[in-house]
C-alpha cells in the first residue's frame, strides 16, 4: 500500500527463479525443455527429501556457471558476489563447487582428501564433509530429475560414506529409482 512502507509481493513470486530468468534459464534448452524447468525440478526433489534450504537453493543454481557436462555458462564467475548476496553464501558455494568440479567423480574422490580440483585453473579447493555430502545429494537429485544415471545412484548407494547426511526420503527416492532401472540393492 502506498505511503505505509508496505511492499506487496505478487502471489507465487520467487526471487530465486526471477534471478535465473535474468540469466535466461527460462529460454535456454536443457534435456528437451528449459534449463529453468530442470533446475526447479532438482530443487523440488531436494525439498521433498527434506534437505536444508541452502542445499535446495544450491540445487536450484547447480549449473548456473556451467559444468563439465552442461557447458552453458548462464552466469559469469564475476557475478559470484552478487549471487552470494541473492541466494546466500552456502547455497552459492555449493553451486560454484558443483560447476567447477569434474563431477561426479570429484565428489567421490574428495571423501579422503576433502579437496576438489577446480577444472578451470587447477587449484585445489578445500571442502567440508557436509559440503561433499550436499554436493552428492544435489548430483543424485540432478540425475533422478533427468531420469538418468542409475549406475551413479547405485555407486552412491553402495558406499555409506557418501550417504551419511542424506535424509531417509532421499534414500527412499534412490532405492525407488534403482528399482525402476532394474538395479536391486
Amino acid at each position: 500500500m502506498k505511503g505505509l512502507g508496505i511492499s506487496v509481493v505478487p502471489f507465487g513470486y520467487d526471487p530465486y527463479e526471477d534471478t535465473l530468468k535474468h540469466y535466461h534459464a527460462d529460454t535456454t534448452g536443457h534435456s528437451g525443455r528449459t534449463f529453468l524447468e530442470h533446475l526447479k525440478g532438482t530443487r523440488q526433489l531436494l525439498k521433498d527429501w527434506g534437505m536444508p534450504e541452502h542445499v535446495q537453493i544450491g540445487g536450484l543454481y547447480h549449473s548456473i556457471y556451467g559444468t563439465n557436462i552442461f557447458t552453458v555458462q548462464s552466469a559469469p564467475f564475476e557475478d559470484r558476489e552478487v549471487l552470494e548476496m541473492l541466494i546466500g553464501k552456502k547455497a552459492e558455494r555449493l553451486a560454484f563447487l558443483f560447476c567447477v568440479a569434474e563431477r561426479p567423480k570429484a565428489f567421490f574422490d574428495a571423501v579422503y582428501s576433502h579437496h576438489l580440483k577446480n577444472r578451470h585453473d587447477g587449484s585445489m579447493i578445500e571442502i567440508t564433509e557436509e559440503e561433499r555430502c550436499d554436493l552428492i545429494a544435489i548430483e543424485v537429485a540432478n540425475h533422478i530429475e533427468q531420469n538418468m544415471g542409475a549406475s551413479l545412484i547405485a555407486e552412491v548407494w553402495d558406499k555409506p560414506k557418501h550417504t551419511t547426511l542424506m535424509t531417509a526420503k532421499a534414500m527412499t527416492a534412490m532405492r525407488v529409482f534403482m528399482h525402476k532401472h532394474g538395479i536391486q540393492r
